[in-house]
């Protein structure tokens, strides 16, 4: 086990959450602690699972529909139960897989971050019609698997800022290629068994560090990006932090610190182990 996975490992559930998020395809929009930075236009939303199990699911919905589009329509196929059966269109799609060179720079990627995040995004997140401004963070998805959330600009921004590690696993097309085989295995497309399985091809996470944790700056950032949230109005005046801004900056900058401080502390633990 690496010395990064340890520490994680190590940080229990008071201290932190995990997001989730599938990239590839529609979700082109890149993570990258080592940047610091969520790449790309900041107009647009990043999208993220709260569980395992909704990213598992969504996962397979985006990859279906990634093949549908982009791969097997010219020829007149999709993934469904009768084409999979089929042993001639079985066959024709398999070949579109393995042939085409739509299907790269897919990962699965895994956010450890400071726990007020939780909070944060489920009391301030709306379902989209129900907006408050353009950059609100977007409830998605609320009646499965605990759904997941849409973050942009300044939220997406703070959501960076309070990550402690991330890791990131490709699924490659032999992974793929062995999913639709269990599809037509299990004469099911969408239900449990074809989500646990791709999983248990990507579940060998490494994790990397996010830098910021070594900047003593690092808090007047996430200070600046809460103030320019309250600033553009893109929080849910109802909540804790709508209510108590003042308190809740403070409380969140706390939580980080003594977060960033435990952090570091294991990781001298552990290298002074080896």
């Amino acid at each position: 086990m690496s010395l990064y996975s340890n520490v994680v490992d190590s940080l229990n559930e008071n201290d932190t959450i995990e997001l989730y998020r599938f990239q590839g395809g529609y979700s082109s929009m890149q993570l990258s602690i080592r940047n610091q930075s969520i790449e790309n236009s900041k107009k647009r939303y990043a999208y993220f699972s709260s569980s395992l199990t909704h990213h598992k699911y969504f996962m397979i919905k985006r990859i279906r529909q990634l093949l549908d589009e982009e791969v097997l329509k010219e020829e007149n196929l999709s993934i469904s139960s009768l084409s999979l059966i089929n042993n001639e269109q079985y066959s024709q799609i398999r070949s579109l897989i393995i042939n085409t060179d739509k299907l790269v720079d897919m990962y699965s990627t895994r956010l450890v971050c400071l726990k007020s995040v939780q909070d944060l995004l489920k009391e301030n997140s709306y379902i989209q019609r129900e907006k408050v401004t353009p950059n609100s963070i977007e409830r998605v998805d609320r009646r499965i698997y605990g759904g997941g959330y849409g973050l942009s600009t300044h939220w997406r921004r703070l959501v960076d800022l309070l990550t402690y590690f991330k890791s990131s696993q490709r699924i490659d097309r032999q992974a793929i290629l062995e999913l639709i085989s269990n599809m037509r295995r299990t004469g099911t497309i969408t239900k449990k068994d074809n989500i646990n399985f791709l999983v248990s091809k990507i579940e060998k996470y490494c994790f990397e560090i996010n830098k910021q944790l070594e900047s003593d700056f690092t808090k007047y950032e996430i200070i600046e990006c809460l103030e320019r949230i309250i600033e553009n109005g893109d929080y849910n005046p109802n909540s804790n932090f709508g209510q108590k801004k003042s308190e809740t900056i403070k409380q969140i900058v706390t939580d980080y610190e003594s977060g960033k401080n435990k952090t570091l502390r294991l990781l001298s633990n552990y290298s002074e182990i080896k």
